[in-house]
């Protein structure tokens, strides 16, 4: 059965997606519960497979959220909240991968324990500047200005790992120290498909930057993400 939606919109939040606060099943039922027609319609109005439970929850009742799509009982995230909640966890995966780094390094010689350590921090430094908007086609250009879903979608791909390099074992096998990097670098592709790169290799990307002075940015934390606005 195909059950209607009457949505009010959320703050930050681009309808379709927003509350829902009134569910009938058909049109006219909404307008005999007091939901206009002339105010719900178009995107304030939003229809549902009531027999799918991938989209639809038999306990979903007026004060849930619909998300475009289907219904959940917390609210959909903003896009900042989304932009956050994504670099976030770039930045918990390449602190993972540190981590892992310092548990193998007594049975590594030092420089491959530094470069490895220099891939993850460059690999930070992109993320600050993908996150913010401060890359550029080349030092000192206009800063190239990435979609929300751009951002989010390279900070996930960064996450997965390199196309030769995806734990803390393969740093330490696959990576040739000497190429380590000096500049913020990215082993994904900069958009869509984002496709994995080989660290070490001439296929790594480099990235030019706009960024104030890197040492005033709290890149171990990763306190700066709480402070992204777009």
């Amino acid at each position: 059965m195909t059950l209607y939606l009457a949505i009010d919109p959320v703050s930050g939040i681009a309808l379709p997606k927003g509350q829902i606060v009134g569910i009938a099943e058909t049109s006219a039922g909404l307008v005999s519960q007091g939901f206009s027609a002339q105010t719900y319609r178009g995107n304030r109005l939003s229809t549902i497979d009531e027999t799918d439970s991938s989209v639809w929850d038999n306990d979903c009742e007026p004060g849930w959220y619909f998300d475009g799509g289907s219904v959940q009982i917390e609210p959909p995230q903003t896009e900042i909240q989304r932009l956050k909640s994504g670099f976030r966890a770039f930045h918990q995966q390449i602190n993972n991968w540190a981590d892992g780094l310092d548990a193998l390094s007594r049975g590594q010689p030092a420089s491959k324990v530094q470069a490895g350590h220099d891939w993850l921090y460059f690999a930070k430094y992109a993320g600050f500047l993908i996150a913010n908007n401060l890359t550029s086609a080349h030092s000192g250009g206009s800063p190239t200005v990435r979609s929300v879903n751009v951002r989010i979608g390279w900070a996930g791909a960064m996450a997965q790992g390199a196309l030769n390099v995806a734990s803390p074992a393969q740093f330490y096998a696959d990576v040739n120290e000497p190429n380590a990097p000096t500049t913020p670098i990215s082993w994904r592709n900069l958009s869509a498909p984002y496709a994995a790169r080989s660290l070490g290799s001439a296929t790594i990307i480099h990235i030019a930057d706009g960024a104030p002075d890197i040492d005033t940015v709290d890149l171990a934390t990763g306190t700066w993400i709480e402070e992204l606005t777009g």
